[in-house]
């Protein structure tokens, strides 16, 4: 009886193995240096893939897993300029993207670059957009549609070109976006709009501090960052309250608003800034700490 029972315990034990080795073998069986998909825990940083849980349940990221010698981005290889950020090198397992993404919530995609397998140099990453001072520098693969770039920050699990990981941890740096900001003491400028209900296509700001001429710029938030401009007014320096801001256009219950403030630095009363350019023109927006100086409401 014991030999009979050691025996069946012997063979089940055998078929578990064989069942488990059988459902790895999908991804070993990729060439060596391709990185294979798993999920691992946020390691710290950035949501939505970088780091962090970026909105989605359990602290768990969609990742691609390769080995150190197959990755690599380094701080010290990563600086902004005045024409974007700058890569010096970069490892990559696969083909794929060095992408800029904001390092506030919810971590908005500022630029891409698509980058070789192997070892890339001096890559430029022009920026579209920018929230802050402040933003980091991921490596992805490309998975989908070659050369198409698709990844959600709000759906990181769903997303093929997932960011690549290295030990559990996303292969990351931060970065300094160069020329982006107009510097300004905490608290020298402020504004303070309440979630309203627009009248007449008419935004009311409640508040406004300026230590010299200003623009109040109105946008939509389109993926998560300043998109189409609704409205941009000068304002003088100063203390104001109750500012009636002409919209272009209407806006529908439910639209998040961004209002924020632009120094006045070049041609006075011409606005000097390319929002699709944003390390360009002079107007540029107030940055305290690294943070712009906005506020985003909603309609009603």
């Amino acid at each position: 009886m014991c030999n009979r029972f050691t025996l069946t315990m012997l063979v089940l034990a055998l078929a578990v193995v064989g069942a488990f080795s059988a459902g790895c073998s999908a991804d070993s069986a990729q060439d060596t240096p391709a990185p294979n998909t798993v999920q691992a825990a946020g390691a710290g940083g950035m949501g939505g893939g970088m780091g962090g849980s970026g909105g989605e349940s359990g602290g768990m990221v969609n990742g691609v897993v390769a080995a150190r010698n197959n990755a690599d981005l380094k701080e010290e290889d990563v600086r902004g300029t005045s024409a974007g950020i700058m890569v010096d090198r970069v490892l990559a397992p696969r083909d794929g993207w060095l992408v800029v993404r904001s390092a506030t919530p919810p971590y908005s995609v500022l630029g891409t670059a698509s980058i070789a397998k192997g070892e890339s140099t001096n890559q430029l990453i022009k920026l579209t957009a920018a929230d802050s001072a402040d933003a980091y520098v991921a490596l992805h693969v490309d998975r989908g549609t070659p050369g198409m770039f698709e990844f959600n920050p709000d759906r990181p699990r769903q997303s093929q070109d997932a960011v690549v990981y290295v030990d559990a941890a996303p292969v990351q740096v931060p970065v300094k976006l160069t020329g982006f900001g107009a510097a300004v003491i905490a608290n020298r400028v402020l504004v303070m709009v309440n979630d309203q209900r627009i009248l007449n296509r008419s935004l009311v700001v409640d508040y406004l501090l300026a230590p010299e001429p200003v623009w109040i710029r109105v946008s939509l938030l389109e993926d998560g960052l300043p998109g189409k401009q609704l409205a941009l007014v000068r304002r003088p320096l100063g203390e104001q309250q109750s500012i009636i801001v002409p919209l272009n256009q209407a806006v529908e219950p439910g639209d998040t608003l961004v209002v924020t403030i632009h120094a006045d630095k070049g041609l006075a009363g011409t606005f000097e800034f390319d929002p699709g350019n944003p390390l360009s023109g002079i107007d540029q927006p107030f940055v305290a700490a690294g943070v712009m100086v906005s506020q985003r409401i909603i309609g009603k």
